[in-house]
């Protein structure tokens, strides 16, 4: 199952947009023209809104008040999803709900509940059941967002609950079930802990109603109580490393004269050189608009480490400057040191 189309209402600086997409797709754009949003509106699809954040936070900034923020997703090949789903019973729910149909639409709105999605079948909204939700994600194809924000020595962990971790070790499980002996144990895995007539199954759903009745003794005040205890999934089980990137041993060096030096340890040191321009004498192979009035900086740098890198410089205060990466995003800050 894959994403065939999406579209976007009113989410952040996206007023309107419908996009196809295919099995590989790039997304290529300037600086601050939207590509961080549609990401974002995505994983607002897929994981719902943050909790205490106002719809405001992330409403089109030019639309009315109270306007509708939605997100919708076109599926393509839904009956192979059905048949890859882990869990019997969720796989019970989806399969009633579509049918025979191979194209499906999900659907995330403000203008009911936010928190909750709705499938849409040619074009007529189906009623959730009860469990919707869960089965629903287990359903779905995973989305992994990685935010710029997020230290990258965490995102490259390959352990649980990374988006590294979470990725490869879909990867492996794909490339796993080619195995006759791992098909044979995933097998007898669903068996003993998703069945729902197996004994684990059993007894976690016993323990799941003995702790819900304890909690509404408890507080007989809330209008609703939920509690339940998930069945232990099998991709949890090739999450079960870690690895680092270690780049610490890299120096780089501006020297005056326009030198720029590279050092990685155990390798021999590469140089290149630095320029400053504004738009008026700038390279030639540049990829990005210019502004006028604006100080860039591109880097060289030659031997085994070649690369070009392109910055903006903008004076913050006078005590601060900042490079703006204009090639990948993100940017450096330097203060004065006294």
């Amino acid at each position: 199952m894959q994403i065939s189309k999406i579209t976007i209402k009113n989410f952040r600086s996206i007023e309107s947009a419908e996009i196809s997409a295919d099995r590989f797709n790039i997304f290529v754009g300037q600086n601050n023209h939207g590509k961080t949003n549609f990401f974002e509106a995505l994983n607002w699809f897929f994981r719902g809104p943050v909790k205490g954040a106002g719809l405001d936070i992330i409403r089109f900034r030019g639309a009315p008040e109270n306007s509708e923020v939605s997100v919708e997703v076109e599926f393509t090949g839904a009956q192979d999803g059905v048949q890859k789903m882990k869990n019997e019973t969720n796989k019970t729910k989806i399969s009633n709900l579509i049918s025979d149909s191979d194209v499906i639409t999900i659907r995330r709105t403000s203008a009911t509940d936010p928190k909750k999605r709705t499938l849409i079948i040619n074009g007529v909204e189906k009623k959730n059941p009860a469990g919707f939700d869960s089965a629903l994600n287990d359903f779905l194809p995973s989305f992994e967002y990685v935010s710029t924000l997020i230290n990258p020595m965490e995102v490259t962990k390959f352990k649980a609950n990374t988006p590294i971790g979470n990725m490869l070790s879909g990867v492996l499980a794909a490339i796993l079930e080619q195995d006759e002996t791992y098909a044979e144990f995933k097998k007898k895995f669903d068996e003993l802990f998703t069945d729902p007539n197996s004994r684990v199954h059993v007894e976690l759903e016993n323990l799941s109603g003995q702790v819900k009745a304890y909690l509404v003794k408890q507080f007989p005040d809330c209008e609703k109580v939920v509690f339940s205890v998930s069945a232990p999934l099998i991709e949890d089980l090739l999450k079960n490393f870690e690895s680092e990137i270690d780049d610490e041993k890299f120096i780089r060096e501006f020297r005056s004269g326009g030198v720029v030096i590279d050092s990685y340890e155990g390798e021999d040191p590469s140089d290149g050189d630095w320029i400053a321009f504004t738009d008026d004498n700038a390279p030639s192979d540049l990829l990005f608009p210019l502004e006028q009035d604006t100080v860039y900086i591109q880097i060289r740098i030659g031997g085994t480490q070649e690369e070009i890198l392109n910055f903006k410089l903008t004076r913050l205060t006078p005590e601060e400057l900042e490079l703006i990466y204009m090639d990948r995003g993100g940017s450096l800050r330097f203060s004065r040191v006294q």
